[in-house]
């Protein structure tokens, strides 16, 4: 069974030739040849081929646009080190050749595949969307952040409510943010005073959990 319907897929390539306006480099890491195999924990990958059709045709999409590199993290586990990959498949989003700094873990299918779309697209465009304020805010990290946000449950980062945020593997909040509140939560999690006003619009209906310190480095 195919991962994307062919009407989907036609619908990307009509989308794809009017929206996308700069290059995209796409970057699959893959276990390539364990999908159907019944393996030990953490060696195999049933998810993996499914990711890579995914992959293959988000590049046949606009092939003029988007190029793909697929790396096997088992002949190049080095690579997957360097690059700072904690598990496969993984989709990395770059506007050239480096290391993409937007990652989807895991096969992007249900409402993560629109998500994995709009970031193709806006790296396509080398729009962030985000407000002038919220950028001035961000100029103020000093050190690489990452910012985890998950969509489904996941034990090592005790998640038990999505959206759940992680940022640097120590602090955490639940739920969908106005952008304002997420800037400052994103930078009270790496450590950085903010002093952006409170945002005079309440959390969204479910309220907001910000977790603070929970330290999952050694997770």
């Amino acid at each position: 069974m195919a991962v994307i319907p062919e009407p989907v897929r036609q619908q990307l390539k009509d989308r794809f030739e009017s929206v996308l306006t700069g290059p995209v480099h796409l970057t699959l890491y893959t276990r390539p040849g364990s999908s159907r195999l019944i393996l030990p924990a953490g060696l195999g990958c049933p998810t993996c081929e499914d990711a890579r059709q995914m992959a293959e045709l988000l590049r046949d999409a606009a092939p003029e646009k988007v190029a793909l590199d697929v790396v096997d993290v088992s002949r190049e586990p080095a690579r997957m080190t360097a690059d700072g990959v904690d598990d496969v498949p993984t989709i990395a989003i770059a506007s050239n050749s480096e290391t993409g700094r937007i990652r989807f873990q895991g096969l992007p299918t249900g409402t993560e595949f629109p998500a994995l779309i709009d970031a193709l697209e806006r790296v396509s465009r080398a729009e962030h969307g985000l407000s002038e304020e919220s950028v001035a805010a961000l100029a103020k990290l000093t050190e690489p952040t990452e910012v985890m946000v998950f969509a489904t449950l996941s034990n090592q980062f005790r998640v038990r409510g999505v959206p759940h945020t992680v940022i640097n593997r120590r602090a955490s909040f639940v739920g969908a943010l106005p952008e304002h509140d997420f800037v400052t939560a994103v930078l009270e999690g790496a450590g950085v005073a903010s002093d952006q006003t409170p945002h005079p619009e309440p959390p969204p209906q479910g309220g907001r959990e910000y977790e603070g310190e929970t330290n999952y480095s050694d997770l």
